[in-house]
């Protein structure tokens, strides 16, 4: 039998929005409009009747992603200075279906979750090529947390490097809260990565991100 866990993060960065899954198309609305109203409050005088439809298309892809995912959480990241919205997601599963990230090409570094335990950032850059043929560098993170039978990520959409750099408070602020329990009450504890040694630590918010 599966089992069921129950995760608690926050982050108390500016325009990190968590998407809700199963509303009705009343409540998906309402749920735009009031998210409409804080990238106002975010963007000022930014904000124009580009930005606001922008911004619309954007809130509705995150609730039909939201929808379709398997994700425990989505949160959909705003920027103070373009309508750039990536998505982050907390994922809860079995280890033996996690990527092997000692394979994969990016960079792994030990990290800490204070209410979890230890685990490894798994950080990547490559360019993507656009229909044009233009290449564009990207990056993406995924924090990793895993007790031999269940893993533990919050994963970031790949992005322009500047702006992942701008989601590192953010993405600090969920490594620093979140916590994990089973149905029972019992915790969620981490073990150590056999990927990367334990004095190989990253601070985050360095100054690429990575």
């Amino acid at each position: 039998m599966e089992t069921s866990w129950q995760v608690s993060v926050d982050t108390t960065d500016d325009g990190w929005l968590l998407v809700p899954s199963g509303l009705s198309a009343d409540r998906r609305r309402q749920w735009r409009d009031e998210a409409l109203a804080s990238i106002f409050t975010l963007w000022g005088s930014a904000w124009d009747r580009v930005a606001r439809s922008q911004a619309a298309a954007s809130l509705d892809h995150a609730l039909n992603v939201r929808d379709a995912s398997v994700a425990i959480y989505v949160f959909q990241v705003w920027h103070r200075v373009a309508p750039v919205a990536p998505l982050c997601r907390i994922i809860v599963t079995r280890s033996e279906g996690a990527p092997l990230w000692s394979d994969l090409p990016g960079r792994t570094y030990a990290v800490t979750a204070p209410n979890i335990g230890p685990g490894l950032q798994y950080s990547n850059r490559r360019v993507l090529h656009d229909e044009n043929g233009v290449g564009h560098e990207m990056a993406s993170s995924v924090f990793v947390f895993d007790d031999g039978e269940t893993t533990l990520m919050i994963a970031t959409d790949e992005i322009d490097p500047i702006f992942h750099v701008q989601m590192q408070a953010g993405l600090a602020g969920l490594v620093e809260t979140i916590s994990m329990n089973r149905a029972d009450g019992v915790p969620f504890r981490s073990l150590q990565s056999e990927v990367v040694p334990a004095d190989d630590h990253w601070e985050m918010g360095g100054k690429d991100g990575r």
